[in-house]
């Protein structure tokens, strides 16, 4: 905590100084706005290194960094963002969990000969024969634990499908993903994902400003003290626009 100061050197108000090191930190800059002080919060990558890893050292690095006039803060989510952030977490989590199960799957039935074609179609249509008694001539001891994985499996994509459906829903209701989604390549998840990620989006001035922030940035590809910015990737061309198109969308649709 430290005071704001004024032009005349005077002390005007608290400011409320954190860096988003912890799951915490939204929470503690949420209840202090809600108290009527300001609240900056540096990115946990920013701020001044010094020698020595110290409470009092940390402290102190912060307090200069949110004096900086070119400093970036964090935008601070709110609990609607954070809520449907959860839900977009969990879902990837069940996601990586069918990736694992269906791997299993594949490498129990290679141990006994049986190759399932590709793609995971195939072994969500042999987990459910299997689960209705077409099982293969395996021991009884693998059958059973085949068993128990194509019912996890199945298990999964129910709970997939639900968190989709919660998903699109939510798109369908909130303005700022109807807007998203009228970007072509730009479905109900992702807009979803992009609003309960950055909100409104107005923490950056501008398109590139979002891309470098998602990491879509051009291939460097400078030497002999001539800058050149390569096109190996194609995606931040996309990126770059895609805020100007939401800009424009919007002004055409009334939220």
């Amino acid at each position: 905590m430290t005071d704001a100061k004024t032009a005349d050197g005077n002390y005007s108000e608290a400011v409320l100084m954190s860096s988003n090191c912890n799951a915490t930190y939204t929470r503690l800059s949420r209840k202090s706005q809600g108290l009527g002080d300001g609240e900056r919060t540096v990115g946990g990558q920013r701020g001044e290194q010094r020698a020595g890893k110290t409470d009092a050292a940390d402290a102190e690095a912060i307090c200069e960094a949110v004096r900086r006039p070119s400093m970036r803060f964090v935008e601070i989510k709110w609990t609607d963002q954070q809520a449907f952030l959860a839900v977009h977490r969990s879902r990837d989590l069940v996601v990586r969990q069918k990736t694992q199960v269906v791997n299993m799957i594949r490498s129990v039935l290679r141990e006994f000969g049986h190759v399932l074609p590709t793609g995971v179609e195939a072994v969500n249509r042999f987990s459910q024969s299997h689960m209705d008694g077409d099982q293969l001539d395996m021991p009884e001891l693998a059958n059973g634990i085949l068993g128990m994985l194509c019912y996890q499996l199945l298990g999964l994509n129910a709970r997939i499908e639900g968190y989709t459906r919660l998903i699109k829903q939510h798109a369908l209701l909130d303005a700022n993903c109807r807007r998203l989604t009228k970007i072509p390549g730009i479905g109900p998840i992702t807009a979803s994902a992009m609003v309960a990620t950055i909100g409104d989006g107005s923490q950056f001035r501008t398109g590139r400003d979002l891309a470098a922030w998602l990491g879509l940035t051009p291939l460097n590809k400078s030497s002999g003290g001539k800058e050149r910015l390569g096109n190996g990737r194609q995606i931040p061309s996309k990126a770059t626009g895609c805020r100007d198109d939401i800009a424009r969308v919007a002004s055409k649709e009334p939220s």
